[in-house]
């Protein structure tokens, strides 16, 4: 199942995501950060998240602030902002009942995910 959500930065900007949950209940999930210019909706993000999917895990993509159809403004978009951005992400995974989850990305999506781990 994959489903369209929303979820609010710690600036009250509306961040978009796409989540992915498998057929079997599970507590373990992955979010997923997008390159550069880039949004969630990218072919790797998108292949990779059906992989997961496959293999068990909840999948978070989402669109960092000011990028795809998150609000914000892209001038504004820091490292500081997005390791935020994913912080909160990992928030929302929490309310969905993951207890474990990794970070990952594409490009600056993974450098990202290294600084918020």
């Amino acid at each position: 199942m994959q489903k369209q959500i929303q979820f609010s930065n710690h600036w009250g900007e509306t961040l978009a995501g796409t989540f992915h949950v498998p057929t079997e209940d599970c507590r373990r999930g992955i979010i997923l950060g997008h390159c550069f210019t880039c949004s969630r909706h990218t072919k790797i993000l998108r292949d990779l998240s059906l992989a997961l999917v496959e293999e068990g895990f909840k999948v978070l993509r989402f669109d960092f602030s000011g990028n795809g159809q998150s609000e914000g403004n892209f001038a504004e978009s820091i490292y500081s902002k997005q390791i935020s951005d994913m912080k909160v992400a990992a928030s929302f995974m929490s309310t969905e009942g993951v207890s474990w989850f990794g970070l990952a990305g594409h490009s600056m999506g993974a450098m990202v995910a290294l600084l918020a781990a």
